[in-house]
């Protein structure tokens, strides 16, 4: 939904990412989320390897919360 008065859409452009490596038990969905401008939320999402091993790209430094933990992203 539009919230009122606010913007229909949003448009953005992707950088190179920064990664977030951790363990979790094999095949386990991971997903990490933030909130960006203004709350709205962004999530990435990928599943631990078969030897419980995962990394995720994300666009923005932060805090995420992540199926597995918490962590913060920060830019070099």
């Amino acid at each position: 939904r539009r919230p009122a008065q606010g913007p229909y859409a949003r448009l953005f452009e992707g950088g190179p990412g920064q990664p977030i490596d951790g363990a979790a038990p094999a095949g386990d969905r991971v997903t990490a989320t933030t909130s960006v401008l203004g709350g709205l939320a962004y999530t990435r999402g990928t599943r631990a390897d078969a030897s419980g091993h995962y990394r995720l790209l994300v666009a923005y430094p932060g805090t995420y919360q992540l199926s597995t933990g918490e962590v913060r992203v920060v830019t070099p």
